[in-house]
């Protein structure tokens, strides 16, 4: 008997192995069966490009002779964002077969969407070499030097072939890129801050700008600021102007420099004070690094207001990136018209998951401000030593079947300051909380509100009180116009 049923367990044993093993045997065979060309084809024409890239990738590893699947690889690698393979499997490709000019042009592409301009340039001025009138390598590149950041090489670049070929369409697709980047647009906002202190601020203001040339464009700015302290019955009021000029270049320098004013009618007088501002960015790879300093009238209060207290940023930032990684530091020294001054330090690490029409972005952030040691009460810097480090997370929404986009955000974390004459207090629990949503009429029409609520001790906060919270409402109107051409380059 015992017997007997040790025989029939080996049986089903043996039967449920073979057909376990049957099962997996047809499962890996579907998982790896040979999609037809067709099949491929539909996939590419569809623009499903990640299904068409493992059907093409099948074909391919089956029949490494198949022209059309071992060039498609290499087209889908580059559209999907796989660069460096797609540049290592077209540059092989290209070596096979150096003179078929549709593996150079797409060489050419993934090379400049991979930031390798040099290389791009040396395998167009190879084709040029060949084919000097060849009219797709001389648009192409056009194109790279837009890509590339030399905006005016590409303008001049695409209108001398435009001038052979009016209807060259890389070419003029090129020009519609600089025309667009060129064409004018208006943001107009107001902004509605008020915190524990009693302090209640409205702010309306115009940011202007407009292409002059390519690679260089000019803004303009205005703003009002009604500032009203409700514990000391005191309201002030400032205007502020700026003009500032930015230029590209290429694709690595980019240079901001402005100048402005801010006008205090109330107090003993009528005054004046001027503020300026000036940067310089530098990108290489992953990473962009920018100098500044900045000289603005503060105006989050009333009393600053009725001072006439300018502040002067000087600093240096910089952000790493890389795929779903980020990096960002800051450096800063700050001081102020009455002689208060401020170290400042950030930095922050982040990492994109990209969920389809959703992007979740956590992060850690730490901050250490170091103050001026001031006599109590005066000066814009109250505390003496400040810091904080906090888990910020973030959920952004911007899909291009819909109008709507926002973004959610919370920053929790721990933060400690010291007040001048008085003990550091304990390490309190802080965090701060916003929430954004927009909608895009069409191209042109842009709304978007903003609202925020902290109780982080920050620049807002002189008096440094530990129950301290913050509030802003935040409305911006966005208007972009019809790219134009532009009066002041001529072909």
């Amino acid at each position: 008997m015992m017997k007997s049923l040790a025989n029939m367990t080996v049986k089903w044993a043996l039967a449920f192995l073979i057909l376990f093993s049957a099962s997996a045997q047809l499962l890996h065979a579907q998982q790896n069966e040979i999609p037809g060309e067709e099949e491929a084809r539909a996939l590419f024409d569809q623009e499903n490009h990640e299904e068409a890239l493992k059907a093409y990738r099948l074909i391919y590893q089956d029949n490494p002779d198949n022209y059309e699947a071992r060039f498609r690889v290499g087209l889908l690698l580059g559209w999907t964002g796989r660069y460096k393979e797609a540049r290592n499997h077209l540059r092989t490709m290209h070596e096979d077969m150096p003179d078929d000019l549709d593996v150079s042009f797409a060489l050419i592409r993934v090379l400049s969407w991979n930031s390798e301009f040099r290389r791009a340039h040396h395998y167009i001025d190879k084709v040029l070499a060949e084919e000097p009138s060849n009219e797709t390598a001389r648009a192409l590149k056009a194109q790279v030097y837009l890509w590339q950041g030399r905006v005016n090489r590409a303008w001049l670049t695409s209108g001398e072939l435009l001038q052979i070929t009016p209807d060259n369409e890389l070419a003029l697709q090129t020009r519609t890129a600089i025309h667009t980047t060129a064409a004018p647009s208006l943001e107009s906002f107001y902004a509605r801050p008020w915190d524990s202190d009693r302090t209640h601020i409205h702010t309306i203001g115009q940011i202007a700008r407009i292409g002059v040339h390519p690679g260089t464009d000019v803004s303009f700015r205005w703003s009002y600021t009604q500032s009203e302290s409700r514990t000391a019955q005191i309201s002030r009021s400032t205007t502020a102007l700026s003009a500032a000029v930015a230029h590209q270049i290429d694709a690595r320098w980019l240079l901001r420099g402005g100048l402005g004013a801010s006008l205090y009618p109330d107090g003993d007088g009528a005054f004046t004070g001027f503020s300026a501002g000036f940067s310089t960015q530098y990108r290489f790879r992953n990473l962009t690094t920018n100098a500044f300093y900045n000289r603005y009238g503060l105006a989050d209060t009333p009393t600053l207001i009725n001072n006439r207290i300018f502040i002067n940023e000087l600093g240096l930032s910089s952000v790493w990136e890389r795929n779903a990684h980020s990096i960002f530091g800051r450096v800063e020294y700050a001081f102020l018209s009455d002689d208060n001054a401020r170290v400042d330090f950030l930095t922050e690490y982040g990492y994109t998951i990209d969920l389809n029409s959703f992007a979740y972005r956590p992060g850690i952030r730490f901050n250490y401000r170091s103050f001026e040691r001031t006599i109590l009460g005066q000066g814009y810097f109250s505390p003496e030593w400040l810091t904080y480090g906090t888990f910020a997370q973030q959920l952004s929404w911007n899909p291009t079947e819909t109008q709507f986009y926002g973004r959610i955000a919370a920053e929790l974390g721990v933060q400690q300051f010291q007040v001048h004459l008085q003990d550091a207090n304990d390490p309190t629990f802080r965090y701060q909380l916003e929430a954004m949503a927009g909608y895009r009429f069409n191209e042109f029409w842009e709304v978007e509100t903003m609202y925020t609520y902290s109780n982080l001790i920050n620049l807002n906060t002189a008096s440094a009180d530990d129950s301290f919270w913050y509030n802003m409402i935040r409305v911006t109107i966005r208007i972009r116009f019809e790219p134009y051409r532009n009066p002041f380059v001529r072909l």
